[in-house]
């Protein structure tokens, strides 16, 4: 049996969806007002250096810096809502193209639980898988040496192919 979220990222998900399209625009009203204090700053700033550098021919490349700066923040403001949601479709659309899972699927819990089920899926592989390994492992090195030398090319070899402590008590049982 494979565990489950409850569906609790997807929850989780629309909350955050909900609550950011329910306080956007009084964000985008309180970011664009700390926007234009921090541009008074800026310039402030610019004002200062210039006094104190007396050096008139780097204000115009402070400036222009400040007013891109100012205008890259203020289009990121305006546009977050539907660039980050063009950028949630974005992502669905390779998933569903890499994957071929229809869009139901590809939700953050589909994706979770798509995940464990890999991993069940491998944890299964894995331990069917390793008890051969084991077995192939000790029966082509027996055949090769003899005595403790044997013993010890076993440990080393296995020990590479899976993890020391889980192999150490099969083979002191196997090689006696």
């Amino acid at each position: 049996m494979t565990p489950s979220d409850g569906l609790l990222l997807n929850n989780t998900l629309q909350t955050l969806t909900t609550q950011l399209q329910t306080w956007y625009p009084q964000l985008l009203l309180y970011s664009t007002r700390l926007l234009g204090v921090l541009v008074f700053i800026q310039f402030g700033y610019i004002a200062v250096d210039l006094a104190a550098s007396h050096d008139a021919t780097r204000l115009l490349d402070n400036m222009v810096a400040a007013v891109i700066r100012v205008g890259l923040v203020y289009v990121l403001l305006n546009n977050a809502i539907d660039w980050g949601q063009a950028l949630i479709n974005t992502g669905i659309q390779i998933g569903q193209t890499v994957t071929g899972q229809s869009p139901n699927v590809l939700t953050p819990s589909g994706v979770f639980q798509a995940g464990l089920n890999m991993v069940g899926t491998l944890w299964h592989a894995k331990a069917a898988g390793g008890f051969r390994m084991l077995n192939s492992c000790s029966s082509v090195s027996v055949s090769f040496f003899r005595g403790r030398q044997r013993r010890s090319y076993i440990w080393a070899l296995c020990s590479r192919v899976r993890g020391l402590s889980t192999l150490d008590p099969f083979l002191s049982v196997s090689l006696r």
